[in-house]
Parts: structure tokens; C-alpha cells; sequence
């Protein structure tokens, strides 16, 4: 009768195992690294995006108004990446004054991963996703470095 009591009960996890379905975790990159300049101030960007059969989300960087942000015209897929390089013309007191936003990231999955290099400060690391897709910069406030280690245990635990 406990052999029986065992195996039913083992039964009945995998059965409710089964049935918890997650998606695939690919979040996407965003690295912003000031570069050292005679006047104009100058970023370059490095845009990293999921690759999910030949689709990528539409998500589009916003920077403040008086920031240019010029993507190279070459994009390449590899490792189930699309990478494409980008520069932003911007004064590094606008964009340490100013917001962060990926239209887009609401009313997707992804969950972007972003470092920002100022040529005066210690390097920036925050996670974007559907629930909070800006970041603004005059705070200061930072995602705590466990921050995308909780994003993979709630898909996993939730099956978001």
C-alpha cells in the first residue's frame, strides 16, 4: 500500500510539473560607453537582441530630446543574437540628467540588461523589462547585482 502511496504521489508531481510551462530566458544587452573627446561628447552603444526564428521584438532606445542616436548601417546574427553598433551624440550632463526609456519592452518578455560607462564614474548596471522599461539617471538608483539572478528564479518558480 506505501509503494502504491509513493508512486501515485510521484505521478501526481510530474503530472503538475508537466503542466508548468516557462519561456526560453534570452534577454538583450544594451552597453553605453562614453568616449574620451575634443568637444563633442560621444557614446557608443552596442545593441544586442534575441533572435527567436528569424524575428527580433521591436524595441526602440529613447534618449532625451537633445541626444543623437545614429545606428551603423551593419547588423550581424550570431548566436542566436542580432548585434548592432550605434553612436550617441549627447552631453554626458544631459544623459546623467536625463531618462532611459526601450518602447517596446512592455508588451514583450524580454528583460534588457544595461551598462552604462561614464568617463567620470563608476560603471552603471540595471535591468530593463516589461514592468519597469526606463531608467532615469539623475537618481542614481541601481538594481542591487542580485537583481538578474531574481529575474531567472521567478521564470523559473512562476513560469513567466
Amino acid at each position: 500500500m506505501r509503494l502504491a502511496g509513493n508512486t501515485l504521489f510521484a505521478l501526481l508531481c510530474l503530472a503538475w510539473a508537466s503542466g508548468s510551462w516557462g519561456h526560453e530566458i534570452r534577454p538583450a544587452f544594451l552597453s553605453i560607453q562614453q568616449q574620451p573627446s575634443d568637444g563633442a561628447e560621444q557614446f557608443l552603444l552596442l545593441w544586442k537582441q534575441p533572435v527567436k526564428a528569424g524575428q527580433v521584438v521591436k524595441l526602440s532606445l529613447q534618449f532625451p530630446p537633445e541626444c543623437q542616436l545614429q545606428f551603423k548601417a551593419d547588423t550581424t546574427v550570431q548566436g542566436g543574437f542580432r548585434s548592432q553598433g550605434a553612436s550617441l551624440n549627447c552631453p554626458a550632463s544631459t544623459l546623467q540628467q536625463g531618462q532611459l526609456r526601450i518602447d517596446g519592452l512592455e508588451s514583450s518578455l524580454i528583460d534588457v540588461l544595461v551598462k552604462v560607462q561614464f568617463l567620470d564614474q563608476p560603471s552603471l548596471q540595471f535591468l530593463l523589462g516589461p514592468k519597469a522599461d526606463s531608467y532615469q539617471f539623475a537618481t542614481g538608483a541601481e538594481y542591487d547585482r542580485w537583481a538578474y539572478a531574481q529575474l531567472g528564479f521567478e521564470h523559473i518558480l512562476d513560469g513567466i
